[in-house]
């Protein structure tokens, strides 16, 4: 209506589309190249905007660009429907088995017993809970209050126990498939991904108990890992799915909207999780519910009494403001604590003992920078470099980027990452090749003080919000049910290669029923568990297999190392 010409109007509002959807992918280029445009990006995008813009109005012949965008558009769109079909054809490989890892099957032989109670079990997974007395030495917290709590509600409390892995995804392949993974099937990390996702949406528990007639209730999460939408029962409790998510990231929305549009999301997901775990004991018997909830893993959202979790940073402005408002003295005193994040409660603390006044700690918050979620910029090398530098450099520098991108693959920079390629003898050109599989991406980056204040905060939140809801269950279920809640892993609370706190983790069992808990041990690990449960609950017969422990890198999570022996002793 505006431009009168139609032509017009689709060629500027497809500009747009494109300018829109591949904002973000636009940005980590110019960054990858060197240009630093964050504090300009939304003029700079509006300004190409309208000069492409002026451009297409000023051209005549439109039809010829429209011929060309044509060929562009169905050029791409043939792409990924290629893409498509190939994974069509390697799921139908995948799903007749192949490529998969593989667990020993222990379940299909087993008779089944007809005559058997069946309580709704329960299996909530904690990311990241340690157990007591890591905690203690850890974080210097102690959990005594929420453990009492449990050994008073009845449940037996695994002491000494500790994860078989330590990333989520192979910890909760091993639990529900009551297995360890075969290495022996593992070619590469993309191989072993697909399989682990399909070994935790079908998992060995699952199939067992849907032979006694149990429905499977998968509670959701902002974890694509432990999301499975083909559960009897699916219980979504995102506001967006990880797709919408993904999509949503490409554009400059998710930049106007800031982390706390993010953060409001995952607030949203963990909290509803609880509420959907209660609702549950309305559904008809019997039920299995697997839920893994975010609780203690980064990012910290909660402060202990449920209040967003918010850093203050003094700055320089904040000291300026305050100049002729304060005594010099209290300017002083101010001017130490600069370039320090504080969580409120601290922050309140350390001026209060600096003397300062309620209306003078209300002032000083008020001009302090307000962090919600700390952040970095990092660059990865990507592993298809090493296919292209095959044959084409000696054997010395091709090892040398394979344990590069193995070990050491995050870089805060296009400078560090040219200064670390040179110190191992790559040439301008092998750099400047290898940078062209490097990739930008955002990471959560918290310092050690606000790991172990934002730790310590959530897991009282969390505390009390596992107390309402198990004592929910327990209240108001038909007949007592199965309750087990336990860490899919440790943490690293101290920052160190500490592989007891990697490892050790809360392990909690209630089961109902006169002296149940007689087969469980304080050192048991998840692989266990569902072998213990069915054997007391449905006369099974499952042999239990000696708990270890599998150390490995984030960039190669399936290259295992047995670190039995440094988590135990």
């Amino acid at each position: 209506y505006i431009l009168k010409n139609i032509q017009t109007a689709g060629l500027i509002v497809s500009l747009f589309l494109f300018l829109f959807f591949l904002f973000k992918h636009i940005y980590h280029y110019l960054s990858y190249l060197g240009y630093n445009i964050t504090g300009y990006r939304y003029f700079l995008v509006t300004l190409i905007f309208i000069c492409i813009s002026f451009l297409i109005i000023k051209i005549k012949d439109k039809l010829k660009i429209t011929y060309l965008i044509n060929i562009i558009s169905i050029t791409l769109v043939l792409t990924v429907l290629l893409n498509i079909f190939n994974n069509f054809i390697r799921m139908h490989f995948y799903n007749q088995g192949l490529k998969e890892c593989v667990l020993v099957d222990t379940i299909n032989t087993i008779d089944l017993q007809q005559n058997v109670s069946q309580p709704n079990i329960y299996y909530i997974t904690v990311d990241s809970y340690l157990r007591e007395d890591i905690l203690n030495k850890a974080l210097g917290y102690d959990n005594s209050e929420f453990i009492n709590y449990l050994n008073q509600k009845g449940f037996y409390i695994a002491s000494k126990s500790s994860s078989n892995y330590m990333h989520t995804e192979s910890s909760l392949v091993s639990s529900l498939n009551m297995n360890y993974i075969d290495l022996s099937t593992i070619k590469d990390n993309s191989t072993a991904k697909r399989a682990s996702l399909k070994l935790i949406k079908n998992n060995k528990v699952r199939e067992f108990l849907k032979k006694y007639g149990y429905k499977f209730v998968n509670i959701s999460s902002m974890e694509y890992t432990t999301d499975i939408p083909n559960a009897d029962i699916y219980i979504n409790c995102n506001s967006i799915n990880t797709f919408e998510l993904s999509l949503l990231n490409m554009t400059f929305l998710s930049e106007m909207l800031s982390s706390r549009f993010k953060i409001n999301l995952m607030k949203t997901s963990y909290l509803k999780a609880f509420e959907s775990l209660k609702e549950t004991v309305k559904l008809k018997h019997p039920i299995f519910v697997f839920a893994h909830l975010a609780g203690v893993h980064s990012p910290y959202l909660f402060c202990k009494n449920g209040e967003d979790m918010i850093w203050y940073k003094i700055n320089d402005k904040t000291i300026k403001d305050f100049k002729n408002k304060l005594p010099s003295k209290k300017i002083e005193l101010i001017e130490g604590l600069k370039d320090n994040e504080y969580s409120e409660e601290d922050l309140n603390r350390i001026l209060n003992t600096l003397d300062m006044k309620e209306k003078e700690i209300k002032r000083i918050k008020n001009y302090t920078t307000k962090i919600t979620l700390p952040t970095e910029v990092l660059f990865i090398i990507g592993e298809k470099a090493i296919e292209n530098f095959k044959n084409k450099v000696s054997d010395t520098k091709l090892n040398i980027l394979i344990n590069l991108i193995k070990y050491e693959n995050m870089f805060t920079s296009i400078d560090e990452l040219n200064e670390k390629l040179k110190s191992y003898g790559f040439t301008e050109n092998e750099i400047n090749k290898i940078k062209k599989y490097t990739s930008l991406i955002y990471n959560i980056n918290y310092n050690s003080y606000e790991i172990k204040t934002g730790y310590q905060e959530q897991l009282v939140f969390l505390n009390n919000k596992l107390k309402e809801t198990i004592d929910y269950i327990m209240s108001n279920s038909q007949k007592p049910s199965i309750i087990i809640v336990q860490g899919d892993h440790g943490s690293s609370i101290s920052t160190t290669l500490d592989m007891k706190e990697i490892f050790s983790i809360l392990n909690v069992y209630y089961l109902p029923g006169n002296s149940k808990t007689g087969k469980l041990y304080k050192e048991i690990t998840p692989v266990n568990t569902f072998r213990i449960i069915f054997n007391t609950y449905f006369n099974t017969d499952l042999p239990l297999l000696k708990d270890i422990n599998y150390y490995s890198t984030f960039s190669n999570p399936y290259e295992f190392i047995d670190v039995t022996d440094k988590v135990k002793n």
